[in-house]
C-alpha cells in the first residue's frame, strides 16, 4: 500500500509537510543532498581559506533549506562567531546542540560565545559541561584541556578531572 501523496499546493499543505512530514525546504525545491553536500563542501573550504562572508552566504542557504542537518547550523555558528556576531553564533550552536546535545566542541564554542557576550557565569557552566561531556573521551583531549584552561581564567581555580585509569 502507497501512502497518501503529501499535498504542497496550499499553504497548509507546506507547513503539514514541513511540520508533520520531515519534508525540507531543499525536498520542495528539488535541492538534493548530493548538491546540498557540495555546498557544504565549498562553504568549508571558503572557511578553511579564511573567505568567512562566503562562507557564511553558503551555510545560511544550507540552514534555510535543511535545517534538520546540524552539521549546517555549526558551520553557520563558526562563520558568525568569526564574524563577530556572538549572539547569532550562541543561537546557531544551541540549535546544533538540539540535535546531539553531547558534543563538547559544539558546547565549548556556545562557552566561547557566552564568554565575549559577557555572560560569565553562563560561559563557566558551558566550560564545566565540555568538562563533563569530554573526559572520558581521549578525542577530546584538546578541547577539555581548552575547556579547563577557561575555567582557569575564570575562576581561579581548577576542575578535578577524574582519572581515565579510575
Amino acid at each position: 500500500m502507497n501512502p497518501a501523496p503529501i499535498d504542497v499546493s496550499t499553504t497548509e499543505g507546506i507547513l503539514d509537510a514541513l511540520i508533520s512530514h520531515g519534508v525540507t525546504p531543499a525536498d520542495l525545491r528539488g535541492i538534493t543532498g548530493e548538491e546540498l553536500e557540495a555546498v557544504y563542501r565549498l562553504a568549508y573550504d571558503a572557511l578553511e581559506a579564511g573567505n568567512v562572508r562566503q562562507a557564511f552566504e553558503q551555510a545560511a542557504f544550507l540552514v534555510g533549506n535543511d535545517p534538520w542537518d546540524r552539521r549546517f547550523h555549526v558551520i553557520a555558528g563558526v562563520c558568525l562567531q568569526q564574524l563577530g556576531q556572538f549572539d547569532a553564533a550562541y543561537r546557531s550552536y544551541t540549535q546544533a546542540l538540539a540535535f546531539d546535545a553531547t558534543d563538547a566542541i559544539c558546547t565549548y564554542r556556545v562557552g566561547e560565545c557566552l564568554l565575549a557576550m559577557g555572560e560569565a557565569s553562563d560561559a563557566h557552566s558551558a566550560f564545566e559541561a565540555v568538562v563533563k561531556l569530554s573526559w572520558a573521551d581521549p578525542a577530546y583531549a584538546s578541547v577539555r584541556d581548552a575547556a579547563l584552561h577557561q575555567l582557569d581564567q575564570s575562576s581561579g581555580m581548577s576542575l578535578t578531572v577524574p582519572s581515565e585509569a579510575a
